[in-house]
């Protein structure tokens, strides 16, 4: 959207920084989406000084309207061809009110295990909901900055934060250990700050394998965890309601598609039944009682 006064310049201020701690070769883009979307490049064009100034410039220029078509930014940002053996992150800054989150998150669900997305949000009328729900939906925590004052901490976290893939196209395989209903479905990039916790159910006995895969610096990642080593413990009941949590976040705030279904209804109830849970269907009245005399 359109930005005037300390937000420009803290957009500004986060797109040069950004771009320069990328490697030489390293590539990036420049989407700008107000009341029509701009595009840098048609490819993304490695980090070099021309480029960077060339990504300042064109914000420079930006007068913008209001505009907040974020999802067909968005859906252009994901079509831009992408090199095999590359890490796509998407940074999305904005300092205004977007609409159409649900069509947001269900992008960023979709393209998870291709991309992962991060949002900054800029200045007192930004929309909460968005910069909260894009972190929940992309499985990352949320940055917003409301003055100048604390521009610099934000932005010094935000890019430790997004600074290090370490290890991309994650698969999780279980062998020989009956796993089931595990969120998330989809498993983004691990990023040094930015731990994936996987929860699940399992039946049967605790033997096997769960076999992690992935690709880091180029090289074939592999690490086989052996099931029967680990003893159930009475002390981690806490997972189940972490699992439960974190599935009724993925069927009611930002997850994919068929949050609003009645399929989704009568889940999220059952779970908050059963484990007694706040939900947007579920709520729980607590009536003391005393004797008075």
């Amino acid at each position: 959207g359109s930005m005037f006064g300390y937000p420009l310049s803290i957009s500004k201020n986060l797109i040069g920084k950004l771009v320069s701690i990328l490697k030489p070769e390293d590539r990036f883009n420049l989407l700008l989406f107000s009341n029509s979307s701009i595009q840098m490049s048609p490819r993304s064009v490695p980090a070099a000084a021309e480029n960077i100034s060339r990504a300042i410039d064109l914000i420079n220029e930006e007068s913008g309207g209001g505009g907040t078509e974020l999802a067909p930014a968005l859906r252009n940002a994901i079509s831009i061809p992408r090199a095999e053996s590359y890490s796509r992150s998407i940074v999305i800054i904005t300092d205004g009110y977007i609409s159409g989150e649900k069509e947001i998150f269900n992008i960023i669900h979709d393209n998870l295990d291709n991309t992962s997305f991060f949002a900054f949000g800029i200045g007192d009328s930004v929309n909460r909901y968005l910069i909260n729900g894009i972190a929940g939906a992309g499985q990352g925590e949320a940055f917003v900055v409301t003055n100048q004052e604390e521009a610099n901490d934000t932005l010094g976290r935000f890019l430790s934060y997004v600074h290090a893939p370490l290890l991309t196209d994650i698969q999780i395989t279980y062998d020989g250990f009956d796993a089931y209903d595990v969120e998330p479905s989809m498993i983004p990039t691990l990023f040094a700050k930015r731990p994936i916790v996987v929860f699940g159910k399992w039946r049967g006995q605790p033997e096997g394998t769960i076999r992690i895969t992935g690709k880091t610096n180029g090289q074939d990642y592999v690490k086989e965890i052996p099931v029967s080593q680990s003893e159930p413990s009475s002390s981690n009941q806490a997972i189940r309601y972490l699992w439960a949590r974190k599935m009724v976040e993925r069927l009611t705030d930002y997850g994919g598609r068929g949050t609003d279904s009645k399929r989704a209804k009568i889940l999220v109830t059952a779970l908050g039944l059963k484990d007694s849970m706040m939900t947007p269907y579920t709520s729980f009245v607590a009536v003391p009682e005393t004797i008075s005399n």
